[in-house]
């Protein structure tokens, strides 16, 4: 039997063996040390605090998109640096709300998931943005965004886009319809283009900005 000294010393080595198998992804923006070369993509979910039952991933690798909604269980293998994302399809559960409100919350919370976001005044904040699914990915726009005072209690209205995507139209369903001009929306400038797409969900969300970009990932899914 080793002495105290050796048992702490082989305890130390054991531990910095198993940091060292340890490699970084990305969920959402956020940064996961994961050891295990296969996984599922729920378990990439789980790893993120996301219900699989409210959520699916797709990949971003390069210009490629490899999405794994209905595929929740199937074995992937996953290398260091791989990157995900999440796509919003219904309610999750409730978690604490954050100290800060409005639109200072809505920008720190763009930021964290690596995004380089304005803040324009009287709530609007704006950033660049790469369409990540659907038949405009891959096309950069810039995404506004009139954030409520009381965010993330109340969540954005719906988007505004740079430059217009759809032509203007009051009335009907999504993709097309209920597009308006954003002036009368919010402080932006009429290059962009209201999308009136409440987050009907958002009240059983945990009202995360995560949360309220994936539900902009499935819109620009569904075009």
């Amino acid at each position: 039997m080793g002495t105290e000294s050796e048992i702490n010393r082989d305890e130390a080595i054991r531990e910095n063996e198993a940091a060292a198998k340890l490699f970084l992804i990305f969920i959402d923006g956020e940064e996961f040390l994961i050891k295990d070369h296969t996984e599922t993509p729920n378990q990439l979910l789980g790893l993120a605090g996301l219900a699989p039952s409210d959520h699916y991933l797709i990949e971003i690798k390069n210009k490629k998109r490899d999405s794994f909604q209905g595929r929740g269980d199937e074995t992937i293998h996953i290398q260091k640096g791989d990157t995900f994302v999440s796509v919003f399809t219904g309610p999750t559960p409730v978690s604490e709300l954050p100290q800060q409100f409005g639109a200072a919350n809505f920008k720190s919370g763009l930021s964290a998931l690596g995004y380089t976001a304005t803040e324009i005044g009287d709530g609007n904040v704006i950033f660049e943005y790469v369409v990540e699914l659907g038949r405009f990915a891959g096309r950069v726009v810039t995404m506004g965004f009139k954030v409520p005072p009381d965010f993330p209690i109340t969540p954005p209205s719906g988007p505004h886009v740079r430059p217009h995507i759809h032509a203007l139209q009051g009335g009907g369903g999504h993709p097309t319809g209920g597009i308006h001009l954003s002036s009368g929306h919010s402080g932006l400038s009429d290059d962009f283009q209201y999308w009136s797409r409440p987050f009907l969900g958002w009240n059983d969300a945990r009202k995360t900005v995560g949360d309220y970009m994936a539900f902009v990932r499935h819109l620009w899914a569904t075009q």
